[in-house]
């Protein structure tokens, strides 16, 4: 079978970070068992979860000889007797292809005679065989719930005795369900997967009715995934690789702003590079990339895909589709009857038809707009034009200076983006214990330490901020509609390692990013809107925090400091985060004691940072020379002698080397921290790759079977000579090297403790 294609997928340059979920779900099907939980990939529009279905279809067809997969995509519009003869064509013929191992089968197709032939001529198939004859004689009648039974039926006859079972992967379920093949549709897929007794993988879009997995599974388990667009990286990648495949210049920078308007979605990145190619424009520029995004949202194929796929067909739809992506908070149907000025019952009706878009979920008697911002954008510009009496290139205008502004705002703002992100990150990594009054008080931490300076060890006697043990972080963005301003985070948890009401607290968390300090007016806006959310916490001690990537002003450090709010920027934020991930477990539980100096600062979970900087190397020849010039530079400026700097510039040349041959980004970027602290260098290498766990087998030759020396594998030895400390810690996605160099020793001490 030279051949490995069955179904149509993207070329495989195209196709980003995907492996892991295939191969999830690859071992899911063939460790698939009765009682395993089926699986439900949720995902918006064209994230995709087609091709990773069938790219899952196209391995255990190939790569396996354990059960029979069948992939059938549901169809809009389909009969009863339509949906029975495909479900019942496509089934047969991939059982028939798997059974003779020719893929031709599929992708050629065959008549229902030839089928039903072939069938016959298989004594363990012909119960399937007449299936297809049954289907012939009950089209003529009128019981629709019949047919759609002997259609399903195809399952259980396939898979009988003395025959390998099968494995369903169905695509888009939620098309079919609702009614729209037949009333008890529903009802009748539950039960003939039931009766299969195996698991199945399906996919859904989010928003949809096909999120109820229960309509579909009845009372078996089921593991719902949500399948999400790439992440920056990933994203930046693509569209990296795609551009200079097509011939078109381009600013990281630029791409980085890109990538997260598209949302990381596959379908919308190809499709802005391919039409940058054909219009012989670039990426290299903010204006360039914000008139080829208006110009293929209007005009261009993501516009036609859009109109298409979306199909507005009514004013009062595309009202209610056009508040809720502005408004992007949950609403109810009198609350969308009274700002859209139209009956409740029309708004009510109008909005659950929508739920089955994709583009509005439902729940509890509440709408969202669940759509991703390029849909967003592509429905107010439909409203503009069609209701709003807006000109095409009036509305392009709007588009284009919408997209330079942010695009502007995003490049002054965090290097890597998401600090809100990072926030909820450490607010999920507090664990108890307690941390110096000065992280979290902008005033005082602003006059004691310059930008380039922040040695927190010398705080031990004065005062402390007492962590709680947080048990789950969220936000208010579904409890505060169209409120200005971005979600406040909410952590929940525990303090003084007692889980009772005594003990229980709130932290309430404002996070401003990007350029630009908190003003009077954030402060304002949010002790407006945490007295309000007060009340969902009653009984509950509430701790408030603003948390700035820019600095504060004087006015609302004052206000603040009034109303006993907490505060901190992005340099407090880093210390603590520091503090944090470096704090031995059961660090600050009640009743222990913290040293705050010296070597003792790391076991206490204190920094004591000096600086600290990051380097992104590239996978080039050479790139590691330049972290060793920061190494250096960083050494004699912490008063490091000329053999220490050496020891470091080798040890980080190694740690370099395995970072990049176990890395398995397209990128193959490896990223640095260097972080300076009164006594010591920390140096953090990361990759995104394979993993090594730094264990050098001690039983293995030192040579080579051709007698030379054995290059690899002492490199880590090698590291662990040259620094005082080298640590490995495995990451979901890769590796992290974590190398420490004192900068002053203490031999002394360990020759009287030998004594």
């Amino acid at each position: 079978m030279k051949d490995r294609s069955l179904f149509a997928t993207c070329a495989e340059a195209d196709f980003f970070d995907r492996s892991a979920q295939i191969e999830g779900l690859v071992a899911r099907a063939l460790g698939a068992g009765m009682g395993a939980p089926s699986v439900l990939l949720t995902g918006r529009r064209w994230v995709g979860k087609t091709e990773i279905l069938r790219r899952v279809h196209r391995r255990l067809f190939f790569d396996q000889a354990a059960v029979v997969p069948v992939y059938y995509r549901f169809r809009p519009g389909l009969s009863a007797s339509d949906f029975a003869l495909t479900f019942l064509k496509d089934v047969l013929t991939q059982v028939l292809a798997f059974n003779r191992r020719e893929s031709a089968v599929v992708r050629t197709g065959l008549s229902v005679s030839r089928l039903e032939a072939m069938l016959s001529d298989d004594d363990s198939l012909a119960g399937c065989a007449a299936l297809l004859r049954r289907h012939a004689e009950l089209v003529g009648s009128e019981d629709g719930r019949e047919v759609v039974r002997n259609g399903l039926r195809v399952g259980a006859e396939a898979s009988g005795e003395g025959l390998l079972p099968l494995f369903f992967i169905f695509d888009d379920i939620d098309v079919a369900l609702g009614g729209s093949i037949d009333a008890s549709f529903d009802e009748e897929l539950s039960e003939a997967i039931a009766e299969l007794d195996l698991p199945v993988i399906a996919s859904s879009g989010v928003g949809s009715r096909g999120n109820k997995a229960d309509v579909v599974w009845g009372a078996g388990p089921v593991e719902a995934v949500e399948l999400k667009g790439l992440g920056e990286e990933d994203a930046v990648d693509m569209l990296a690789s795609l551009c200079m495949r097509h011939n078109v210049e381009y600013d990281t920078d630029v791409l980085v702003q890109l990538a997260r308007k598209l949302g990381g979605n596959p379908l919308y990145i190809r499709s802005l590079v391919w039409a940058a190619h054909r219009r012989g424009l670039d990426l290299s520029t903010l204006r360039g990339y914000a008139d080829l995004y208006a110009g293929e949202l209007i005009d261009g194929s993501i516009g036609a895909l859009l109109k298409s796929s979306l199909s507005i067909d009514d004013r009062t739809a595309l009202k209610v589709l056009n508040w809720s992506a502005t408004a992007q908070a949950a609403f109810g149907v009198e609350e969308l009857s009274m700002e859209l000025s139209i009956p409740v019952e029309e708004a009510g009706a109008s909005a659950s038809r929508l739920s089955g878009t994709g583009l509005i979920g439902s729940g509890l008697g509440t709408f969202s707009w669940t759509g991703d911002k390029v849909m967003a954008d592509f429905v107010r510009y439909t409203h503009a034009i069609s209701l709003g009496g807006s000109t095409v290139e009036e509305v392009k205008t709007v588009f284009v200076s919408e997209a330079l502004r942010g695009g502007y705002i995003g490049l002054g703002s965090n290097p890597a983006g998401g600090f809100d992100d990072e926030v909820r990150g450490v607010l999920s990594d507090f664990k108890g214990g307690e941390t110096p009054a000065v992280l979290f008080d902008n005033a005082t931490f602003a006059l004691r330490y310059n930008i380039d300076e922040a040695d927190i060890s010398g705080n031990g006697g004065e005062s402390r901020v007492i962590i709680p043990e947080v048990v789950g972080v969220f936000d208010t963005s579904g409890w505060e509609s169209r409120e200005a301003g971005p979600p406040i985070i909410v952590a929940r948890g525990f303090q003084c390692n007692r889980f009772d009401a005594g003990n229980e607290v709130v932290w309430l968390v404002f996070v401003k990013e990007g350029v630009g300090p908190v003003n009077q007016g954030d402060v304002d806006n949010f002790l407006r809107r945490s007295a309000i959310l007060r009340h969902r916490f009653r009984g509950v001690r509430i701790v408030r925090w603003v948390v700035g990537y820019d600095e504060f002003t004087a006015e609302a450090l004052g206000r603040l400091d009034s109303e006993g709010v907490y505060s901190s920027d992005n340099m407090q934020l880093g210390i603590l985060k520091e503090t944090l991930a470096e704090r031995p477990s059961g660090q600050g539980a009640p009743g222990s004691k913290t040293e705050l100096s010296g070597h003792g600062s790391d076991e206490a979970g204190l920094p004591g940072t000096i600086k600290e900087f990051e380097v992104v190397l590239p996978k080039s020849s050479k790139a590691e020379l330049v972290a060793v010039k920061a190494a250096e530079e960083i050494g004699v400026e912490m008063g490091f002698d000329h053999d220490a700097i050496g020891q470091i510039k080798a040890a980080l040349v190694e740690g370099c080397i395995n970072a990049f041959e176990h890395s398995r980004s397209r990128s193959g970027r490896v990223h640095m921290r260097f972080v300076a602290r009164a006594d010591r260098l920390i140096i953090y290498i990361q990759n995104g790759g394979v993993g090594f766990d730094g264990k050098v087998d001690k039983l293995s030759p030192v040579t080579q079977s051709s007698g030379l020396p054995r290059k690899r594998g002492w490199g880590i030895e090698l590291m662990k000579g040259l620094m005082d400390e080298v640590r490995f810690e495995r990451l979901h996605d890769g590796t992290k090297i974590v190398l420490v160099k004192y900068l002053a020793k203490e031999p002394v001490e360990e020759e009287d403790e030998q004594e």
